[in-house]
């Protein structure tokens, strides 16, 4: 079981009970911290470095407030501080500690005792995203076993990504192209002239 599934803005605490009450373990789609991050340097690393293995891999949500035991949720520890706050200090973080820039959204969950922060990543289709405070320079990806830095193979295929999804995109654009002009259309086209306008989501090539 994970989260998201469930738009953002529609997570409440039912949904949070859910992922106590069910055991659903952490996987390279979802991570349990018990407190927010600290101030220090290695808390901002490893805080970057959890988002950031979360966009260069399939997205996810990082989820603080929830005690976890090898990666099994126990229960709640809502956070009892300024939420607004909090998530505008981590969300300033990764602006300023990750390049190229991610997709990151943040909603506090009312839950009994407090709020439990959810932040989800984007599945980034830019990848790879490093690490650049204190010059640190490193990569991050996930699976089900939890982050790990990529070896140069599978950095070479993140660098990849983009590029190829571009080209395989204007390749299928230029097929349906050729086949509208030819009449190879889903439908009879009652005019020579038309106007095409392509939606290609970069799912469908990845």
């Amino acid at each position: 079981m994970a989260l998201l599934h469930i738009p953002l803005n529609q997570i409440e605490e039912q949904h949070i009970l859910e992922l106590v009450a069910t055991r659903a373990p952490e996987t390279n789609i979802i991570e349990y911290k018990r407190e927010t991050y600290g101030n220090s340097l290695r808390d901002d690393l490893e805080f970057l470095a959890d988002v950031s293995s979360l966009a260069n891999t399939s997205g996810g949500d990082l989820i603080i407030g929830i005690a976890a035991t090898q990666g099994i949720p126990e229960a709640p520890v809502p956070f009892t501080g300024d939420v607004d706050g909090e998530i505008n200090r981590l969300e300033s973080r990764a602006r300023a500690g990750l390049q190229p820039r991610i997709s990151l959204e943040s909603r506090a969950v009312p839950v009994q005792g407090g709020h439990i922060l959810v932040l989800r990543v984007a599945r980034s289709y830019n990848p790879p995203h490093r690490i650049i405070r204190e010059n640190s320079n490193r990569f991050w990806a996930r699976s089900t076993a939890g982050k790990y830095e990529p070896n140069v193979d599978q950095l070479r295929e993140l660098f990849t990504l983009a590029p190829r999804i571009a080209d395989q995109t204007r390749e299928f654009r230029t097929n349906r192209l050729i086949r509208i002009a030819s009449g190879d259309a889903p439908v009879t086209l009652m005019h020579k002239d038309v106007l095409v306008l392509h939606v290609v989501p970069f799912s469908a090539f990845d």
